[in-house]
């Protein structure tokens, strides 16, 4: 599908920031200009009504432009991302991509993740599976590939659709490819200790709809758990915790009152079934 005129334009519009007129690159570069902008000037660069520090919040037009873009992406050639097929099944997914580039490492523009499987279609759990489930991607098995292979063009999904992860989650790629909204929407993360891979535990923090916190959380006087579940009664905004990796170093110190201390399994769990699990089973 290509992009009408208009629609280019609009996608410009929205990526620009008003202030210096650059492209912005991520969401927190829009928070700390418009920081410095009214650390000098006490109005909107926009609109000019009066404004301070305390009028910043979280911009969730990036969300909606992802979601944006991943319709755009689904409508497109197909590039598949290959996750855990092995030296041999790899070499040969490259030949039967009907045409289409397969990637090694997870990419934005990816439309499909292709994973090895046992014979009951479980895949592995790895950091590709996951970006795939979070961002509404397509997760087949290889013999999609095949199949288009066969045909000499792109074939439906469906009947190649991976049904579960081998870690214990079901129905992930289902659930994230038809659920509407970023799974941990309302929940602020700080990553608290050493991490084995901690710019992917960060990617899929953010595929997930998290907000990264620099510092750790402030104390709270209403436990996490009675905020989990205001969270989904929609009777509250945020919920606060420390996440840590159990598998890189020692437990951190112990987090503020009211904010739990969770292992990084909960992150995985979530992210592989798709479904939201909470802290208390994690802490």
């Amino acid at each position: 599908m290509e992009l009408s005129g208009d629609s280019v334009a609009k996608l410009g519009r929205e990526l620009v920031c008003p202030i210096c007129l650059s492209l912005l690159s991520a969401p927190t570069r829009l928070k700390a200009c418009l920081r410095k902008w009214l650390a000098e000037h006490k109005e909107c660069p926009e609109c000019r009504e009066p404004a301070s520090r305390r009028d910043i919040f979280r911009d969730e037009r990036f969300d909606e432009l992802q979601y944006d873009a991943a319709a755009t992406v689904a409508t497109a050639r197909p590039l598949p991302c290959r996750s855990a097929l092995g030296d041999a099944r790899g070499e040969h997914a490259k030949k039967t991509a009907a045409g289409a580039r397969v990637a090694a490492g997870w990419e934005p523009a990816a439309t499909h993740v292709v994973c090895g499987v046992t014979p009951a279609r479980a895949a592995k759990r790895t950091f590709k599976f996951m970006m795939g489930v979070l961002n509404a991607r397509w997760v087949v098995a290889p013999s999609w590939l095949a199949a288009c292979e066969a045909a000499g063009a792109p074939v439906p999904e469906e009947p190649h659709e991976v049904r579960s992860n081998t870690a214990g989650g079901d129905s992930g790629p289902v659930l994230g490819r038809t659920q509407a909204g970023r799974l941990l929407h309302g929940y602020e993360v700080f990553l608290a200790g050493a991490f084995s891979k901690r710019g992917q535990a960060e990617d899929l923090l953010r595929a997930a709809g998290v907000q990264l916190l620099t510092r750790m959380p402030l104390p709270s006087s209403q436990s996490a758990y009675a905020q989990e579940e205001g969270l989904k009664a929609n009777l509250a905004r945020r919920v606060a915790l420390v996440l840590w990796d159990p598998d890189a170093g020692p437990a951190p110190p112990a987090a503020p009152a009211g904010v739990p201390r969770v292992r990084l399994k909960w992150l995985y769990d979530c992210a592989g079934s798709f479904q939201r699990f909470f802290l208390e089973g994690y802490v």
